[in-house]
């Protein structure tokens, strides 16, 4: 899990990615945020290099939590390259705190990988 220090390495590594990535938005002092990082860790274990997971911090990055119009913590989002023009990135999925759970989350993935294999 990839934590997110400047805008400019969340550019270049949505601009390198081939597959899917996870972002998780959070919160310094976010007991929720807490509670689910060890879930992220442990599923982005599984995956390894094949699905790029990273974290954003709230305090530091309004402007990315803008542009993805995510207005709580914690939020995950999933995104792959737009089919239609592979220099875009697109939201799959938006996740709540509710949602967010080991299995429901590899599931997303899963259904995510195989689509991107098919097309």
């Amino acid at each position: 899990m990839i934590e997110i220090e400047s805008v400019e390495q969340f550019e270049k590594i949505c601009n390198e990615t081939k597959d899917l990535l996870i972002l998780d938005f959070y919160g310094v002092n976010c007991g929720p945020c807490r509670k689910i990082a060890p879930i992220l860790e442990e599923v982005a274990e599984i995956y390894g290099d094949s699905v790029i997971f990273v974290k954003l911090c709230a305090q530091k990055f309004l402007s990315i939590f803008a542009q993805y119009q995510v207005s709580s913590v914690p939020t995950i989002l999933i995104l792959s390259r737009n089919q239609y023009s592979q220099s875009l990135l697109e939201v799959k999925a938006r996740l709540a705190l509710k949602d967010i759970n080991k299995e429901n989350l590899i599931a997303l993935i899963s259904e995510y990988k195989k689509d991107i294999l098919l097309k």
